[in-house]
């Protein structure tokens, strides 16, 4: 053991972790030899801001989308969405207009986080929902692209159905107390982060009839193919995306105790039943749909290590990709509709450098896009991860950064780079 291994495990759990922790890693990367490194570009890529994309003359400022799973763009690609950082309670949310070459605040939240804002998310060509806290309560709103309220419902979306029809929903306050990265940091009064377990889970919001059902609960899934270990433990579920087709629906299940966290994988019917578990395995953190049946999922097995995985969920199989695409490690993955490219990212290595990568399914050729460092004095619960989304038509990027030393939003053109 090093020294400094030995140093950090005998001040694990006291108030000087918190200062030795920081140095550490501020040790780390001075030795890495990254100060000074902005970003650099593979041949033939370049990034624009989404104010350059839609022709606007406005200054780039602390803007950021937020999650992988959602695109900014509207699907007519003429319309992209970020949120503004105005401090530390709000931020606005903001359309680019590139028909009128515009910039629009159409409302502002306190219900976000760095990792994954508001939860927007385009539920029809002209109008997005995302989560707010309304009269004490953590609620979702549905508003046009000028900014006017449609709908209204008590629970907080985490994920929009492909047809926009329909939404799913989940207790983000629990998250404050195991996971304060993907909480809101507030107190509600429709939400607590101790429900009983028969009365969380995952709700069902239908558009068409407003109405509101708990499809699947914490309890019905604890108990499927239930451990020992999870006896004692804290649950919950988070990571829930829809099939392209909006039958099925994946999630994670997680718990966390004295033995620390573990992760699985779950697939069910779009009303919650037909509940299985298509992969068990010591560590699962990011995934997408390839196509109806295949998901990529980053993992850990015992019998092949980590990596990228896909998983085939009607023949319940599992093969690990192979080539370039694991040398970076855990990232944020998601397919192109338009092609076989998919797109993922790297955690900020010793030198706080970031990588954009994009590797072909069919083919399994990887390219990177380029790498970027990584802010250092964004860390923790502010750590400015890429997290990389399509366009629409397969052609460009959008990612978030901190190499200016503030968390900005840019857009990538892989036009001439992607065969």
């Amino acid at each position: 053991m090093s020294t400094i291994q030995h140093v950090k495990n005998r001040v694990k759990g006291t108030g000087f972790e918190q200062v030795l922790g920081p140095l550490y890693v501020y040790g780390k990367y001075l030795a890495s030899g990254g100060y000074g490194f902005d970003y650099e570009l593979n041949h033939g890529v370049k990034i624009m801001s989404p104010a350059e994309w839609a022709g606007v003359d406005h200054e780039q400022t602390k803007e950021f989308f937020g999650y992988y799973d959602k695109t900014p763009w509207s699907s007519n690609m003429t319309s992209f969405l970020t949120h503004c950082i105005r401090g530390d309670t709000k931020v606005d949310i903001v359309v680019y207009d590139r028909e009128s070459s515009s910039r629009r605040v159409i409302a502002d939240t306190s219900a976000w986080n760095h990792q994954q804002g508001a939860m927007i998310q385009w539920i029809e060509p002209e109008a997005v929902i995302y989560n707010d806290i309304v009269d004490s309560e953590l609620q979702s709103l549905v508003i046009d692209t000028q900014g006017s309220q449609l709908e209204r419902y008590p629970v907080p979306v985490q994920t929009v159905s492909p047809d926009g029809d329909e939404f799913l929903a989940i207790n983000y306050r629990k998250f404050d107390r195991i996971n304060p990265q993907y909480g809101y940091g507030t107190t509600v009064d429709n939400f607590d982060e101790r429900m009983n377990y028969s009365d969380d889970g995952i709700w069902r919001v239908d558009r068409s009839t407003d109405e509101i059902e708990l499809v699947l609960t914490l309890a019905d899934v604890i108990e499927y193919d239930t451990e020992p270990e999870m006896e004692n433990s804290s649950h919950w579920i988070n990571h829930i995306m829809y099939s392209p087709d909006g039958s099925q629906f994946v999630f994670m299940h997680r718990w966390g105790g004295r033995d620390g966290k573990s992760s699985r994988l779950y697939l069910s019917d779009a009303d919650g039943t037909n509940l299985r578990l298509i992969m068990d395995s010591e560590i699962i953190s990011h995934y997408s749909w390839i196509n109806e049946v295949t998901l990529v999922v980053w993992g850990r097995t015992k019998e092949q290590g980590d990596g990228y995985y896909i998983i085939d969920v009607e023949r319940g199989t599992q093969e690990r990709i192979g080539g370039n695409l694991n040398k970076h490690g855990d990232g944020h993955p998601s397919i192109s509709e338009e092609s076989n490219w998919l797109v993922t990212d790297s955690y900020a290595n010793d030198a706080q450098i970031r990588h954009l990568i994009v590797h072909n399914v069919a083919n399994s050729r990887t390219l990177e896009v380029g790498k970027f460092h990584s802010s250092i004095r964004l860390r923790g619960e502010k750590s400015c991860d890429l997290h990389p989304r399509w366009s629409p038509d397969g052609k460009l990027v959008s990612f978030d950064s901190s190499h200016n030393g503030y968390r900005c939003n840019y857009i990538a053109d892989l036009a001439k780079i992607l065969p």
